[in-house]
Formats: structure tokens, sequence, C-alpha cells
């Protein structure tokens, strides 16, 4: 096991973002992590950068596009706008669906560095409304979100793995936009990006990690806890946090996978209630669901700042090195 680590080059929006938008339009979404968005586009204007947008932190997608597509995505979601100062910001469930689909087709990024390299669609494509073969290609995967095996962290537990992290959660590699709004990660991955691929180095100062773990995709959070021990070991991050069903603690992976490599885990002392997947209707509420069986957050590097941070919400435990 290692302690030292990687940190992710973070080029800045004064630096890379001003060259690029020097140089190209883009259309941008923002996120405020309060269920909000906003859609703003470049103009190829070096002055006008999302940062210029006070509350709005979170780049959700970067889309190389003119204006035009941002002036129908005004007309289209304007039932759904929540600002009557600007015409900008509008409620984000309705829209998080559509982002998540130009993220997986590669339509957009949600990362500066790869910005430079997007190509530009033609724009019916890029439309919510766009039909392919009599088919929403956009918008007809809202209803499948709610059938997605996501149990999303609440924000007390979030809180809770921030502090642990040192105030900020560097990746998250299993997550979506709706969870991302709350967890606030400097990077992620959604399932349509899959964290798991050899060519995703989980670089960051920290990772936090709550993988799919119902009793059918046992084995693809299986995969994750592999993953994240060879991140860990290839010193790609600092401090690593998995947040785990409590049945897997007997489980042979968990000896095998989990055990010789983390240092510490906490067992929550009640039921977490984790946030459910939205269907993609505004204005209804997520259902929430507890696990069963428990939960258990297992720490990679240091536990004194794990245990500090858990001490008053789960019964904790060292892991033998």
């Amino acid at each position: 096991m290692t302690t030292d680590y990687i940190t992710r080059p973070r080029p800045t929006l004064d630096g890379l973002m001003t060259k690029l938008l020097a140089e190209m339009s883009f259309v941008y979404f923002m996120g405020d992590g309060q269920g909000r968005i906003y859609i703003g586009h470049t103009g190829g204007d070096p002055r006008k950068r999302p940062r210029d947008h006070p509350g709005f932190d979170q780049l959700l997608c970067l889309v190389s596009a003119e204006k035009k597509l941002e002036k129908n995505l005004h007309e289209i979601y304007a039932p759904y706008r929540v600002s009557t100062n600007s015409k900008s910001i509008y409620k984000a469930k309705p829209i998080l669906p559509y982002i998540e689909r130009l993220l997986e087709y590669r339509l957009g990024t949600n990362t500066i560095e790869e910005a430079g390299v997007l190509g530009a669609p033609p724009l019916p494509t890029l439309l919510p409304n766009y039909q392919f073969k009599k088919r929403g290609f956009f918008l007809a995967e809202a209803d499948l979100i709610a059938h997605r095996d996501a149990w999303q962290t609440p924000k007390h537990v979030i809180d809770v793995v921030r502090e642990a992290c040192g105030g900020t959660i560097g990746l998250d590699p299993c997550t979506c936009l709706e969870a991302h709004q709350r967890i606030r990660s400097t990077y992620w991955y959604t399932e349509h990006m899959n964290a798991l691929e050899s060519t995703h180095d989980w670089l960051a100062d920290s990772v936090y990690m709550n993988p799919p773990y119902r009793s059918e995709h046992d084995q693809l959070a299986v995969r994750f806890v592999q993953k994240m021990r060879d991140e860990y070991n290839a010193g790609h991050f600092r401090i690593g946090i998995a947040c785990l069903n409590q049945h897997s603690m007997p489980a042979k992976w968990f000896a095998r996978d989990v055990a010789p490599y983390a240092s510490a885990f906490a067992i929550w002392r009640t039921r977490i209630n984790f946030h459910r997947p939205l269907t993609g209707v505004d204005g209804q509420t997520n259902k929430r669901d507890s696990s069963q069986n428990g939960t258990v957050f297992v720490c990679y590097g240091d536990p004194e700042p794990f245990y500090n941070a858990f001490a008053t919400h789960a019964y904790l435990g060292a892991l033998p090195q």
C-alpha cells in the first residue's frame, strides 16, 4: 500500500477555458447544487465565461454549438424557468436526463480538458425533442432513469464524507447528474462514462464511491471495489471512502479485495434513507429507501480524519494491515 498520490492537473477557467472560448463556440450548462441549472452561450468571447454566473459553480456539460442551440433550449425549457430576472435559470430535474444523454453519446463533455476536441453535430440532432426513427432520441431516457439501480447518498451523509476528505470530494466514480447536485465532487463519472474502463485513472486528492449493490448487481460492486483497490495502490488518490452494504463484510470478496488494503471502517448507527432516481417528471418528489442490512463505509488511506468525521455517526473499527 502506498501513501503517495498523484494530483490531477486542474486547468482553470481563466487559463485553458479562455483559450478555448476565444477559438470556439459553446453552449454550457452550469449547476448550483440547489436544483437549478444555468444555460448559456460563450459566443466565442473569452470575456464571457461560465464562471461569471454567481452561485453556479458546477460545470455539468459543454456542447460545441452556435447560439441558435441556446435560443432553442430557452424556448423548449421555458415552462421550467425559475427566475424572473434571468431567462437562463431553470429547474434542474427536467433537464438532467437530456444532459446525461449528451454526455453518453459524447455530444458534450463535463471537463474542460476535452472541450477542445468536441465535434459540432448538426443543430437538429442536439435538440431535446429530436426524433430518430420516430422515437425521442433524448427525452425517451427520462422514464428509464426511474428504474436505474441508483441509491443516492443523502446530503447529511455526504457532509460527513466531505469532512473526512478534508472539505472537498475530488472524484465520484459512481454518480449521476442528480446525485452530483448534492455531492459536488470536482471530477465525476456517470454510468455512461464508465469509470471502470482501464483508460480512466482515478486521479484526485480524494475519492468517494457508492456503487450499485443490490443483490443482482453484486458483481458490479465487486468490480468497483477492485478498481478502487488498484487505483489506491497505484497512488492515484490520498484518501478514498467506499459506501457498501453491511452484508458485504462477511463476503469472500470483502476479505480478498477490501480488508487487506483499507485502513478502517464505520458502520452507520441507523438505517440511511437513500435517494431513489428521479423520474424526469417536473415536481415529482424522489422516493427514499433504506438498506435492510445497514451501511458500512470503508476508508483507504489515513484513518484519523475518517475517524474524526464519523465518530458521532457510526461504530468505528480498524482493518488489519
